[in-house]
């Protein structure tokens, strides 16, 4: 798919976009103005059919006993690794494979830091922008969007009610004047 005139910075980059949510990841790349999917990948949750060590009994007056060990959820941490691991293992081939000279990283905040410290250090060096949110089901346009327009929560300054409003002129002709240079 082709990317716009307009958003120029994709021309001449290779970038990876990594898409991912709790489960789901979507990789995308991007050189002379194109966007293509390369990967993606979900990962399932393992289904036991035992709870071993755990004993269960009803009496006459309908209470319930129970007896064992304490049973933990390791399905979700199983899950985070195992989605973590073939995640590392995907990127970093694709890194190889393409050349890739950035990353973009669209991953929701509890996940953000644990993905990247999955990384190896030169991975997470690459990593240009990460965008916290669950982007999975996005078109890939639109997240070309999102990273092409400035970050508003970033940008945005709150401005002292006492300067006048001479010099709140001032302070955006300059922000203004800065940003167009550096596009």
């Amino acid at each position: 798919m082709h990317i716009h005139q307009d958003i120029s910075q994709f021309h001449t980059q290779r970038a990876l976009f990594v898409v991912c949510g709790k489960t789901i990841a979507n990789l995308l790349y991007t050189n002379e103005g194109t966007i293509d999917v390369v990967d993606s990948f979900r990962t399932r949750v393992p289904e036991y059919s035992d709870n071993e060590g755990f004993t269960m009994r009803h009496t006459k007056s309908g209470v319930l006993y129970k007896a064992g060990g304490l049973k933990k959820n390791t399905t979700d941490l199983l899950l985070e690794e195992n989605f973590l691991d073939t995640l590392n293992e995907k990127v970093v081939d694709l890194l190889n494979r393409y050349n890739i000279t950035d990353i973009y990283l669209f991953s929701p905040g509890h996940t953000t830091k644990k993905v990247r410290e999955s990384w190896p250090v030169a991975t997470q060096k690459l990593v240009r922008r990460s965008i916290r949110g669950n982007y999975t089901k996005h078109h890939a346009m639109k997240l070309v969007q999102k990273i092409s327009t400035p970050d508003k929560k970033n940008n945005s300054r709150k401005h002292n009610k006492n300067v006048s409003q001479e010099a709140s002129k001032i302070y955006k002709t300059f922000h203004q004047r800065n940003s167009a240079q550096y596009q």
